[in-house]
């Protein structure tokens, strides 16, 4: 009865934990929303007039002018737009994109340029992170603890079979096989549906496979680039995996 009731227990948390790592997921993106979307969008408007008053004056730009309008791109791309776009261009805050970036930080993977630029969105994602990581750590330590129940028992399976050895190879090769058809092959195939080069496709996937970023092999303004996105934290989330599985195999 009462190892009855401890399973019970455990799976009520381990729910509670599941359902409170998505809603704290899901509040983040709203806040990081609602603080950096109107910014995103005056500083868009700023820079289109900008841009129209320079071709409206090119017949008569002086060295001066010019360096103003470079700091203009320059404070553009920082704020993450695009100086080539219009208006009309998606927003780097919608919920999609603010899912994804509170997801980035709470796994401490962090992507490229994206970041809050008002005040408001700096102060609510150090405080974000605070407590989001501590619950992220939860939540891989929780899926560690369920797949290694199941490792345990494949060991146990592996062990008291007449040709061990040969099974232990086997599924050896099958995790190297699909360990580098998932992380190595799959994901460049995809990029290159997206809008990379095969060299810097294969880079970035080695890069998120050692839970690393780099600025420079951010994506780009395709309109595919939501793919690479959940590719990316989908990576790093199961690199994060490794720790929690070697930890409660220890």
């Amino acid at each position: 009865m009462s190892r009855v009731f401890i399973c019970n227990k455990q799976i009520v948390l381990s729910i509670g934990l599941t359902m409170g790592y998505f809603l704290y997921l899901f509040l983040g993106a709203v806040m990081f929303q609602l603080l950096e979307k109107q910014a995103e969008a005056d500083s868009r408007d700023h820079f289109q007039m900008a841009k129209l008053q320079f071709l409206q004056n090119y017949t008569c730009l002086d060295s001066k002018a010019l360096e103003q309008f470079v700091q203009i791109i320059m404070e553009a791309w920082e704020k993450g737009l695009n100086p080539k776009g219009n208006a009309t261009n998606p927003s780097n805050w919608d919920f999609s994109n603010s899912f994804f970036f509170a997801g980035t930080v709470i796994t401490t993977i962090g992507y490229g340029n994206l970041y809050p630029s008002t005040v408001a969105g700096q102060v609510f994602c150090v405080f974000y992170a605070l407590f989001g990581i501590p619950l992220n750590l939860a939540f891989l330590n929780l899926i560690g603890k369920a797949l290694n129940t199941h490792l345990v028992a494949l060991g146990k399976c592996v062990r008291d079979t007449d040709n061990a050895r040969v099974l232990r190879i086997l599924v050896m090769s099958s995790f190297l096989v699909m360990g580098t058809l998932f992380f190595l092959v799959l994901p460049p195939m995809i990029f290159s549906y997206v809008e990379m080069e095969l060299w810097r496709r294969v880079l970035l996937c080695l890069y998120h496979s050692q839970h690393h970023w780099i600025w420079r092999l951010c994506i780009g303004d395709g309109p595919k680039q939501t793919l690479h996105l959940h590719l990316s934290q989908s990576g790093c989330t199961l690199d994060n995996l490794r720790p929690c599985l070697v930890g409660s195999r220890l």
